[in-house]
């Protein structure tokens, strides 16, 4: 009996517990028992926000809304309810910024909070909704244009965030020149969203790859001195750390150069070309001449080459492009010299890539002329070379600055002579020559007839 009675006891006990910590529990009993944490606001519900309302419901829903999140707090068990108030306020955000009936000012705040929330979460994909739906309405273009700027930023930062997530190399190097497109977009518009945020765009990924950063550096930097608004953040500094080599030499010794100069990167600044054209120089002075050793000839050949890359690059440097605050292109201080390196070291491919830029086609042209007839006339390929004469020809006929004419014309025939080193050259070396003078005799133009007489026509020998 005292034993049934033990028993009876210990149910009625453990009875007791289960309820009270049932109660505990259920949120229906914890609204009614004293000192539970966040016990009064368990049950909350979170009503969906409807869209195509007007701008009072949503400002109604918002205040609604932060009300619920802050009787939450921070409380573990009320996250998940935290998050899914959170979503329905970032809808309400979202039709906001979309409202008709909403002045500029709430619908430019409304999408600065919704696209920041959609880019700290990685959301490219209501990003992306956003931008549609904007891109969608009527109305004020002006307004429009900064709207759609805030979008594009958030949008662009939160897809380089994606592409790092998935370690995608290639998709981070498509987005990055989008940095240039968003820079020159910024100078646009008033709104400092881009130019005060420069490092969340290129830090991430300069942290996540050396080579990608600084490549998206270079060309962010290139955007804002083609925009109306430079930039002078310290985040778009591109630092070049040398990296001393060794090459064993065919006489024993070790043969020490900074490999980084090698590496002549695209879109730096018309200082840093012309530093890197001297220390080119300088290595090239340095390589020993009559070295015949594997290593060696082929750092002569790579000096070389990124010789005539830092000319050729120097011709886009970013302070000197067209754009900017300016309108216009600084003058190039490296054209006719680095023109002029290229067509006397025949580098054609890339007089034709300068000659696709407007702003310095005319000077390039007759360069990239003088180097295919030199090129033609050397290899001798007498079609090539005729028809390359006959280029040059149209050219100093059509160009407008004589002078110029006169300086090309005679850097040609100065190599046509140098090459002419049979009597079939020479005697294809004259008929040229005649031609141009019959050419210019004929010309129209007083100015072009007077060109018949220069002295790279004549032909004695000079």
């Amino acid at each position: 009996m005292k034993k049934e009675a033990v028993l009876y006891l210990l149910g009625t006990l453990a009875l007791v517990f289960s309820i009270g910590v049932a109660a505990y529990v259920s949120p229906g009993l914890r609204a009614r028992l004293p000192f539970s944490k966040g016990a009064a606001v368990a049950a909350v519900e979170v009503e969906p926000v409807l869209s195509g309302q007007n701008a009072e419901y949503y400002r109604q829903r918002r205040a609604e809304i932060r009300e619920k999140i802050s009787r939450l707090g921070d409380a573990p068990e009320n996250e998940e309810q935290v998050r899914r108030l959170n979503e329905e306020l970032s809808r309400a955000n979202f039709h906001m910024a979309l409202a008709d009936d909403a002045d500029f000012s709430e619908r430019y705040q409304s999408l600065e909070i919704c696209a920041q929330t959609f880019q700290l979460g990685g959301d490219v994909y209501n990003l992306e909704l956003l931008k549609k739906e904007l891109e969608a309405k009527q109305g004020n273009e002006r307004e429009q244009f900064r709207l759609l700027h805030v979008v594009n930023a958030y949008l662009l930062k939160a897809k380089i965030g994606a592409a790092i997530r998935q370690k995608d190399n290639d998709l981070i190097k498509s987005l990055i020149p989008e940095l240039e497109k968003i820079a020159i977009e910024a100078g646009e518009t008033p709104d400092v969203v881009v130019s005060q945020n420069v490092a969340s765009f290129v830090v991430p990924i300069a942290t996540y790859d050396k080579a990608l950063g600084d490549e998206a550096k270079r060309t962010m930097r290139k955007g804002f001195y083609r925009s109306k608004r430079r930039s002078a953040d310290k985040a778009l500094d591109v630092e070049y750390e040398p990296e001393k080599v060794s090459l064993p030499t065919s006489s024993g010794e070790e043969f020490v150069y900074d490999k980084t100069l090698l590496d002549v990167p695209q879109d730096e600044t018309s200082s840093f070309y012309r530093l890197r054209i001297n220390d080119l120089k300088n290595l090239a002075l340095r390589v020993p001449a009559n070295d015949a050793s594997e290593a060696i000839q082929k750092l002569r050949d790579d000096v070389k080459r990124a010789t005539f890359d830092a000319y050729e690059y120097s011709l886009s440097a970013v302070d000197l492009l067209p754009g900017g605050i300016s309108g216009n292109a600084a003058s190039n201080p490296f054209l006719d010299d680095s023109c002029k390196v290229l067509a006397e070291a025949g580098e054609i491919e890339r007089l034709e890539r300068l000659s696709e830029r407007e702003e310095i086609r005319d000077v390039v042209g007759g360069y990239l002329l003088q180097a295919r007839a030199a090129k033609a006339t050397k290899s001798n390929a007498v079609e090539d070379a005729n028809a390359a004469l006959d280029e040059s020809l149209q050219w100093a006929l059509d160009a407008a600055n004589d002078a110029e004419v006169v300086d090309r014309l005679d850097r040609l025939f100065k190599e046509l002579e140098t090459a002419a080193d049979t009597d079939g050259k020479k005697a294809a070396l004259s008929d040229a020559k005649k031609k141009f003078r019959d050419a210019f005799q004929n010309a129209e133009k007083r100015s072009k007839r007077r060109l018949a007489y220069i002295d790279a026509l004549k032909d004695n020998p000079r």
